[in-house]
């Protein structure tokens, strides 16, 4: 379906256009990290679609597994990733919505850019905005996940 790949190219454009300003949030956090041991993940929220702040938050774990304050170079990182610019705005996502009219003449959403969201697009996008960092005095193990997913490991000293 042409809207479909329209779509696609659009969201990989507009990912493009943004790395910077993730790039910069996630050095909020590479300057003051967690104590060395830590296990970080950059967590990815699809279902909470793309017209509010990236749908993303940094998440880190002791080593025994108990998840730390969000405060330090945690809570900056969050706080700047909340106050992005969304990826889409509402004409963008009516855009690509597709309708169609019930039997009672009311119009139903049939297909919206949520709905089959390319989750290793979004991941490619976190890793590579993530491994631009100067890493050199960060010593945590860093993964990215979709919300309810398997952690991929992009980063480890």
């Amino acid at each position: 379906m042409t809207l479909r790949t329209d779509y696609s190219s659009f969201l990989r454009v507009r990912l493009c256009s943004r790395i910077d300003d993730l790039q910069a949030a996630f050095a909020t956090f590479v300057a003051d990290p967690p104590p060395i041991g830590s296990r970080v993940e950059i967590v990815i929220f699809p279902d909470d679609g793309l017209t509010e702040s990236p749908p993303l938050r940094v998440f880190a774990f002791t080593p025994a597994g108990t998840e730390q304050l969000d405060d330090g170079g945690i809570g900056r990182c969050n706080d700047v990733l909340a106050s992005m610019s969304p990826l889409l705005t509402a004409d963008e996502v009516d855009r690509f919505q597709i309708w169609e009219c019930e039997g009672s003449g009311r119009m139903v959403a049939m297909e919206q850019p949520i709905d089959g969201i390319d989750e290793e697009l979004l991941k490619s996008w976190v890793a590579h905005a993530w491994l631009k960092l100067d890493l050199s005095g960060y010593a945590c193990c860093t993964a990215i996940a979709v919300h309810d997913g398997e952690a991929e490991i992009i980063f480890t000293r």
